[in-house]
């Protein structure tokens, strides 16, 4: 989270600044209710950037308050919410593509930990995030490396970064 606050505003975060932006992107991962009803007006064997494409065009119809271009503070709620509700659309993607019922966020849970959970757990069965699992061997950074070294469609590398 540090590298995207540095993207998006030049400059390395004092410590409160930092937790101030983990906060506001932790509590605004909830999508509004009937986006999800959207999922179903596609095919089950759409292809998932398909699908993210027409959710994530849809969030313009519930925050038309911020769509100015020409405003940095816009611009700046903007990238809040992509950053914070993308992990949930895709987990959502997922879950309809393979027939599962939506798994909601959670705040108390990190960014990453909160993805995982939305993408693995069940009604009957919770997910246990474990922070330290592939932390040390690379596994999920070396397809990104891979990728760009060789020049490779990005989407295709997601995907198998997705699978897993």
């Amino acid at each position: 989270m540090k590298s995207v606050y540095i993207l998006l505003y030049g400059e390395k975060p004092t410590q409160a600044e930092y937790e101030e932006f983990k906060t506001t992107v932790t509590r605004h991962t909830m999508i509004h209710e009937q986006i999800t009803r959207l999922f179903h007006a596609f095919r089950r064997d759409s292809h998932p950037m398909a699908v993210m494409c027409g959710i994530t065009g849809a969030l313009a119809a519930f925050y038309h308050d911020s769509l100015d271009v020409n405003n940095p503070r816009h611009r700046e709620i903007a990238a809040y919410r992509l950053l914070s509700k993308m992990p949930t659309m895709a987990a959502m993607c997922y879950k309809y593509s393979i027939g599962q019922p939506f798994v909601y966020p959670r705040n108390d849970l990190s960014y990453a930990g909160n993805f995982l959970r939305m993408m693995f757990a069940t009604p009957c069965e919770e997910y246990e995030v474990n922070p330290g699992a592939g932390a040390r061997d690379g596994s999920y950074s070396d397809p990104a490396r891979r990728s760009r070294a060789e020049r490779v469609d990005l989407h295709g590398t997601y995907r198998g970064l997705l699978r897993r």
